[in-house]
């Protein structure tokens, strides 16, 4: 029993990566400046690529995010060739914000 349930997680990752792949189809030129996480995996397609200590996956959910985040050494997010980078706002939380927003900010700040 125990193998049939390896196999169906099995598939169930490799049905879930395809899936993801194929959303990363996305014109960038509509992408958000903002965004927050949740939005980010379910209304965008975002992908964050996480280095754990010795290996690395491809997240494409909020659900696995949550799960192996705190696993993580660093996270590297992107909606297809756009990259985003995680900033905490004071009193709004953590969002994710667009590489030439980040860019605009960094040169505010410093």
């Amino acid at each position: 029993m125990m193998d049939f349930l390896g196999i169906l997680r099995s598939f169930k990752q490799f049905t879930d990566k395809i899936e993801c792949d194929m959303r990363h189809f996305t014109d960038n030129a509509q992408l958000p400046d903002e965004i927050d996480m949740y939005n980010f995996f379910d209304q965008w397609g975002g992908r964050a690529e996480c280095m754990m200590y010795d290996y690395s996956m491809t997240i494409c959910s909020i659900f696995d995010y949550v799960r192996f985040y705190d696993d993580a050494i660093n996270i590297r997010y992107h909606i297809g060739k756009a990259k985003y980078y995680a900033l905490r706002f004071n009193g709004r939380g953590v969002f994710l914000v667009s590489e030439k927003r980040y860019n605009e900010l960094k040169g505010k700040k410093g």
